[in-house]
């Protein structure tokens, strides 16, 4: 089931949150059908903010492969728009603290946010789309029930910034853990220990990561605010590049007049030349 997806399709993976990729554990049929009905109707509301009751999508089965946990949904569309495209924006919107814009699709809000109530920690999904994939675990829960709050009439305005912006953060880059749905990281900051969870790109393998366990680096990415810090709470990691340090003292002798020194300084020892 690696071939592209067309964006009338949508793949989910589920697996438990401690197996690692090339586990076929099985899981509760409970949480298969409670995770299946839930995204479903999420696209019946999508296909219900599109269409006329008369022009309503149908959605097959396309794809389902025995104990891997994996199945692929296909939109047959009787008109233009696609549901699953616009699940797939508003559902990113949620993920990424872009709340606003989903909140201009009443039904299909809604529909996420019983989604969220429908997640099982312990049994994370992935929803994977023609550009986009989109973790369905406890965090996105938590952004599902914000979404909620912010729907409600009463909703107060957070302190501090809601939204996704790309920027980089420097930091100890801790263990990544490569099982699940999703790898996940922290990225501890310097000072006072913050930490920012970092989420890793599954498609380009473990080895291009693993070179930057606990060392000291640069993170690029698009970090997501979720209001309750000033600090993202997560961060889509597109990049790491390790930040090299000094293995020997700078020789500023002269810096200020333009001079310059021939010899080295051995701190260490005392040694000046």
């Amino acid at each position: 089931m690696d071939e592209p997806l067309r964006n009338c399709e949508i793949r989910l993976i589920i697996k438990p949150a401690d197996a690692p990729a090339d586990s076929s554990r099985l899981i509760p049929a409970r949480v298969l059908h409670r995770t299946f009905t839930s995204v479903l109707n999420a696209l019946k509301s999508a296909d219900a903010e599109l269409h006329g009751r008369k022009h309503r999508s149908e959605f097959f089965i396309s794809n389902l492969a025995m104990s891997s946990n994996i199945l692929e949904m296909r939109e047959h569309a009787r008109t233009n728009g696609s549901a699953v495209e616009l699940l797939r924006n508003v559902a990113g919107s949620v993920y990424r603290s872009e709340f606003g814009r989903a909140t201009e699709y009443r039904k299909l809000a809604q529909s996420i946010v019983s989604l969220g109530k429908a997640i099982d920690p312990a049994y994370p999904a992935v929803a994977v789309f023609e550009t986009d994939v989109i973790p369905f675990d406890e965090f996105f829960a938590r952004q599902a029930e914000r979404l909620g709050k912010a729907m409600s009439p009463d909703s107060l305005k957070s302190r501090f910034h809601v939204g996704g912006v790309l920027g980089s953060f420097d930091g100890t880059l801790g263990n990544i853990d490569y099982r699940g749905t999703t790898w996940v990281g922290h990225l501890v900051l310097p000072g006072g220990g913050a930490q920012i969870e970092c989420v890793f790109d599954r498609s380009k393998g473990e080895d291009a990561f693993n070179p930057y366990g606990n060392k000291r680096v640069t993170v690029r990415g698009r970090a997501i605010y979720t209001g309750d810090s000033q600090l993202p709470e997560r961060m889509e990691v597109f990049s790491v590049e390790e930040v090299p340090l000094a293995r020997e003292a700078s020789d500023i002798r002269g810096s200020l007049e333009g001079k310059r020194f021939l010899g080295a300084i051995n701190i260490g020892n005392t040694n000046i030349q």
